[in-house]
């Protein structure tokens, strides 16, 4: 899906493959990652259904990923984990806000960087 110069699905798919390694986690790492994984499927499905040339539906599947993703850094045992998480958040939050504006560059770059933050304490 395009929506300009953002390509939502590729990032997405990138950012559960990098999740998808989480074989070598301690505590409840496994399934904090596993859940990070899953919310970012629920979000590839939401946007599927987003039309691509309207900026303000995507604010809403943004929102609740940012929130989600939120929730499971209060969950996670690991400071590491819990640290990039509260920071994957953050930076939906601040990307969902400017994408109702049209502005989807922070989404992208968002969803651009996520596979290798999230991916370098869920492997």
């Amino acid at each position: 899906m395009r929506f300009g110069r953002f390509r939502a699905v590729p990032g997405a798919v990138a950012v559960l493959a990098a999740v998808g390694l989480t074989a070598a986690c301690g505590g409840n790492s496994d399934a904090v990652c596993g859940e990070a994984k899953a919310a970012y499927q629920a979000y590839m499905t939401q946007i599927r259904t987003v039309p691509a040339a309207q900026s303000k539906p995507w604010q809403a599947p943004t929102d609740q990923l940012a929130a989600k993703i939120a929730a499971l850094a209060k969950k996670a045992d690991d400071k590491k984990l819990r640290t990039v998480l509260n920071d994957e958040a953050g930076k939906l939050r601040t990307a969902s806000a400017a994408v109702a504006t049209g502005d989807v560059k922070g989404l992208n770059a968002t969803l651009a960087e996520t596979p290798r933050r999230l991916g370098a304490v869920c492997d």
